[in-house]
């Protein structure tokens, strides 16, 4: 970024850093949750005796800026026979 901005003219600089800023925050914003990214986010969370507990679950989608998705998200996993439940807020996962 360095390098691009002192490459560019003065006059434009400032103009040429909003732009890169705005697409930024645009890149950031199409960020959209998708199965094979909360398979893989549940991947991380297995314990060693291979369950993941509902808190883990929740702050790590939260942590991602996909809170709303979590009770969705495993309800379908659930339903595919990815995760089953062994207690109230803990699955087994499966895969």
């Amino acid at each position: 970024m360095k390098v691009l901005m002192a490459n560019t003219p003065p006059e434009l600089r400032e103009s040429l850093a909003k732009k890169l800023s705005d697409s930024n925050t645009l890149i950031n914003s199409n960020k959209s949750f998708n199965a094979a990214l909360g398979l893989r986010e549940l991947r991380k969370l297995v314990d060693d005796r291979g369950n993941v507990a509902i808190e883990a679950v929740t702050q790590r989608f939260s942590d991602l800026g996909f809170h709303d998705e979590v009770s969705e998200f495993l309800n379908s996993a659930e339903a595919q026979g990815v995760i089953v439940r062994v207690g109230d807020g803990i699955w087994q996962f499966l895969e």
